[in-house]
């Protein structure tokens, strides 16, 4: 049996020796590239899916006496799959391990950066803890307990907090007791800068954290030796934010004008062929105006209402004198009545008093904080031709024009004063040849593909070169298997070779007296031919 096995060996290396040996050197290198690039693939897949991912087990750093502890305590379960960073402050542990250590080691108290804190109080304290043990204790705890408030704030990465409190005593008024103070060192991050926002916040979230200590009685400082002063925010600084602030909205609305006109352009001429600038002028003064307004309740007469009326009706008539109005006549005395001597007299008198009241309107107005006094668009659009400035047609440009001077009437508003004349000198279209395409945002450039895209891709062509091989081989099979229906048939009639392909009439013969023999077998090689001319 081991005999027949080495022979079957044998004959199998024979068959592809000779198989090699046919084969052309174009189909060689061929076969050969397609193994090695699978073989590549293969490795890559193999050691991304088997290597072991590391993470840091706590994602900040910790001093070195708690990597010691935590060490420590992976040695004894016998755990060795972690790694030290080069400093000493960070422990890696595999990805998968990492919450797993985590609970475990806090059910250890696990890291213990060695200082007090308020849990001390309900865990350790006994009865028999002087009052000076406690006040160290508990002075100890405030500054662990402030230092890792002031942690938590973005930006600082660790801080060191010392507090000195007075001693309180009975024979000391509440006026004539010592403040308290502290000394705060922090640690900022790399590249990192506290504002004096942040700094305010520190003082006060400090100052109000311990007892009976004002602001004045703080002192922090960074790595770097340098003050974290509180200040007061002066008139210049003010006059600073409020420039950044007004230059940041100008920037904004530059910045949305030309993408708009950037897209729609864009959009029209090619994205690659129009560039766009603006710069805008804008006007931050806010205008409060107050309108006091009197109108009448009736429009048409023009009339208020009525809210009251009085009539007066006085009437005379008898003998005796009549006064007469006041001051009337010539010869009459101004001021005084004159009295008419006649036998019969009469007299009336109306008066009709009426009190209207009117709409009374009051307005206030408060404008916008900023409006745009000014725009100016310029835009650069590539010709048809690069080398012929010419070939950007007047029409193109002036199409161009009409849609900029629409652009720019609306942002303008209602502004009084403005004329087609200054809109059109705001606006600015110019041939340029552009030395570059823009790039797509969002499309990655060669060195950002991911390795993984190199692997996908290589498996693909793999996978197609192996499909092609299989391809050819059933092929050829199907050829080698038909050739033998034919060549059978043709030795059972006798027919030489050379008489096979004499004209078209003998081969109709050949083939209607096959079909009519063997009509199984005709039907198989029609299927074939058929299925190789649609391939073909």
């Amino acid at each position: 049996m081991n005999q027949a096995w080495l022979i079957n060996i044998k004959n199998s290396k024979d068959r592809f020796v000779e198989y090699w040996k046919s084969l052309s050197a174009q189909k060689k290198i061929f076969i050969v590239s397609a193994i090695l690039l699978l073989n590549v693939a293969l490795s890559v897949v193999t050691y991304v899916s088997t290597r072991t991912e590391y993470v840091p087990l706590y994602a900040n750093e910790l001093s070195q006496r708690e990597i010691g502890d935590i060490k420590a305590a992976l040695d004894s379960r016998g755990f060795s799959q972690y790694q030290l960073s080069e400093t000493g402050t960070s422990i890696l542990v595999p990805k998968k391990d990492a919450p797993d250590l985590i609970v475990q080691l806090a059910s250890e108290g696990l890291p213990n950066n060695g200082r007090i804190s308020y849990e001390l109080f309900s865990q350790n304290m006994t009865f028999g803890a002087t009052d000076r043990q406690l006040d160290v204790v508990e002075q100890a705890a405030m500054q662990t307990e402030l230092a890792e408030m002031i942690k938590r704030i973005s930006g600082i990465k660790h801080a060191e907090v010392t507090i000195s409190l007075p001693k309180d005593s009975v024979f000391i008024r509440a006026d004539e007791a010592e403040q308290a103070t502290a000394s705060v060192m922090v640690e900022v991050e790399p590249g990192q800068r506290l504002s004096q926002s942040q700094i305010k916040a520190l003082y006060y979230l400090i100052s109000r954290s311990v007892p009976n200590l004002p602001l004045e009685n703080i002192v922090i400082i960074d790595q770097y030796s340098e003050m974290l002063v509180l200040r007061e925010q002066q008139e210049d600084e003010f006059q600073l934010e409020v420039y950044e602030r007004q230059r940041k909205i100008k920037r904004e609305i530059e910045q949305d004008i030309q993408t708009d006109l950037q897209q729609m352009l864009g959009t029209i001429m090619g994205h690659d062929k129009v560039l766009v600038h603006t710069l805008v002028t804008l006007n931050f003064d806010q205008v409060k105006t107050q309108e006091n307004r009197v109108e009448a309740a009736d429009e048409e007469d023009n009339e208020g209402i009525a809210v009251s009326a009085e009539r007066l009706s006085r009437t005379f008539r008898g003998e005796g004198a009549v006064p007469n109005p006041i001051g009337v006549g010539e010869t009459d005395v101004p001021g005084y009545t004159n009295i008419q001597a006649n036998g019969e007299s009469e007299y009336e008198e109306l008066q009709d008093r009426v009190n209207y009241e009117v709409n009374r309107i009051s307005t206030e107005i408060t404008q916008s904080p900023y409006k745009i006094e000014k725009i100016t668009v310029n835009v650069g659009v590539e010709p048809p031709d690069p080398d012929n400035p010419a070939s950007l047609t007047f029409e193109t440009q002036q199409n161009i024009t009409n849609i900029l001077e629409n652009v720019v009437r609306t942002a303008l508003g209602d502004r009084q004063g403005i004329t087609d004349e200054d809109i059109r000198n705001s606006i600015s279209v110019f041939p340029r040849v552009f030395a570059g395409k823009e790039q797509t945002v969002g499309e990655p450039t060669q060195n950002e593909m991911p390795w993984l895209t190199y692997v996908a891709i290589a498996a693909g062509v793999i996978i197609a070169l192996l499909g092609g091989m299989v391809w050819l081989r059933r092929r050829r099979e199907k050829q080698a298997d038909e050739e033998p229906l034919l060549d059978e048939f043709i030795f059972e009639q006798g027919i030489a070779p050379e008489q096979m392909a004499t004209d078209e009439e003998t081969i109709q013969k050949q083939l209607d007296e096959m079909a009519n023999r063997h009509p199984d077998e005709f039907v198989q090689m029609l299927r074939t031919w058929i299925s190789e001319e649609r391939k073909g």
